[in-house]
């Protein structure tokens, strides 16, 4: 998809989505906020493989006030989730002008559908459509939405995994991230302008960046396999979000440890300086640091990399950087380009509903 970020020249319309403090006792809080609606509603979704993110939005960005998640086993669709969205804000369907969806998978329909990368759920235009008559519609990969919010972060938006002064380098960007799976996308330059490129990078193969991951392989492999058995070949290779996603830090934390437990269990244990689950997690960063090193040479973004998701954010603190960049940076004949490309986790949240924003905003 091929879209363009918002011109300068375009108004802003404060007068499309309007927020005022309702009345309230002395002492209230100002969370007291009423939305009054303009005859044009825009509507930003953010679907992972766990979660639906809803909000209302306008050309100044998200309002926050809006925002709401649900769970997939409480929407169990995204026709059922807007009715409920509607109903819970009560907008009218009719006035709703814009619909931009960013989900977890490939905007290429499959026999009309859209289908999740990792989990059994699907939509259709069609289903869309029905909720929403009136809306123009926009699909895009959530990490292709992502890459859109890099065009406006601030510092206090990321840490840096490097020394870092508060000036954005200049040049192409590459975004990626662990959640249910793993997320990746760039924003290229295009004739001046940023374009947003989606990508299916978590389902590359596996390439261990250490030598004790390289001989995990094979255990990796059969806790893969015994956890789809619909493929049950066990002399594929692992895939990129085998390792590094929520379900791959369970295969990661097997495959060292003898031990299934969920990624939850895994990251409170770490938090709390449980030995093996700190180890998994040295492991897990490291494959991100791997990961990286492949995106940067395969994309070479002047402009840094982006890790993006909960998981990250949530774990950073176990996150060795200068391990992390003495990794991202092995690659001998191409370190001294590495060590120029700057790393960053991005601390925001809700960075796929403001993707979403910058693209409902789009002609």
């Amino acid at each position: 998809m091929r879209t363009e970020p918002p011109s300068p020249a375009r108004g802003r319309v404060a007068d499309r989505c309007r927020r005022f403090q309702s009345d309230s006792p002395p002492g209230g809080s100002t969370d007291d906020i009423v939305i009054a609606m303009e005859p044009e509603t825009w509507i930003v979704a953010d679907l992972g493989g766990t979660n639906i993110r809803l909000a209302i939005a306008a050309e100044t960005g998200v309002i926050k006030k809006t925002a709401i998640t649900r769970s997939w086993e409480e929407a169990s669709s995204l026709a059922l989730a807007l009715k409920s969205f509607l109903d819970e804000t009560g907008i009218d369907p009719s006035r709703v002008s814009r619909l931009v969806v960013a989900f977890a998978g490939p905007a290429i329909p499959v026999d009309g559908q859209y289908r999740f990368t990792n989990v059994p759920i699907a939509f259709t235009r069609a289903e869309l459509k029905a909720v929403l008559p009136g809306a123009r519609t926009t699909i895009v990969n959530d990490f292709a939405a992502q890459a859109y919010c890099l065009m406006n972060l601030k510092p206090h938006d990321v840490e840096a995994l490097q020394p870092f002064d508060g000036t954005w380098p200049e040049g192409n960007r590459v975004i990626y991230g662990p959640g249910t799976g793993l997320g990746v996308a760039q924003l290229v330059m295009d004739s001046g302008k940023p374009l947003a490129i989606a990508g299916e990078g978590g389902n590359v193969a596996f390439a261990p960046p250490t030598d004790e991951l390289a001989r995990l392989r094979h255990r990796i492999v059969d806790e893969v396999a015994r956890r789809r058995p619909e493929n049950p070949d066990t002399t594929m290779k692992p895939r990129q979000e085998d390792i590094l996603s929520g379900p791959g830090l369970e295969n990661l934390h097997f495959a060292l440890h003898g031990k299934r437990q969920s990624a939850e269990q895994i990251s409170d244990l770490a938090h709390a300086g449980t030995a093996e689950a700190v180890d998994t997690f040295t492991h897990f960063f490291d494959s991100l640091a791997g990961m990286g090193a492949d995106l940067a040479l395969t994309c070479l973004p002047q402009g840094g990399i982006f890790i993006s998701g909960g998981m990250t954010r949530r774990n950073l603190k176990l996150l060795d950087r200068y391990r992390f960049r003495r990794i991202f940076e092995a690659r001998w004949r191409y370190r001294e380009i590495l060590t120029g490309i700057p790393v960053f986790v991005l601390t925001r949240d809700n960075s796929g509903l403001e993707g979403a924003a910058i693209i409902a905003s789009m002609p």
